[in-house]
């Protein structure tokens, strides 16, 4: 699995454990459900500053944010 694949899976798991939907989670990060579906699915690449912009949105430590890259 690579980088991008394991980062998708990991921001699908993120939102999939706060029980929030597509829409949901697009609306708190100010984007829209087909944006959010293409970083979960790997098809679209994400950069630092989004992820440090959407830890901040989601009060969370932008390495929650980030999946482990040892099982690589």
């Amino acid at each position: 699995m690579n980088t991008k694949q394991l980062f998708a899976d990991h921001i699908r798991t993120f939102r999939l454990s706060r029980g929030w939907t597509q829409e949901q989670m697009a609306e708190l990060l100010s984007t829209n459900r087909e944006i959010l579906s293409k970083y979960e699915t790997a098809t679209r690449g994400i950069s630092l500053k989004t992820i440090l912009t959407w830890a901040k949105i989601l009060d969370v430590e932008p390495s929650s944010l980030i999946p482990s890259l040892k099982n690589l």
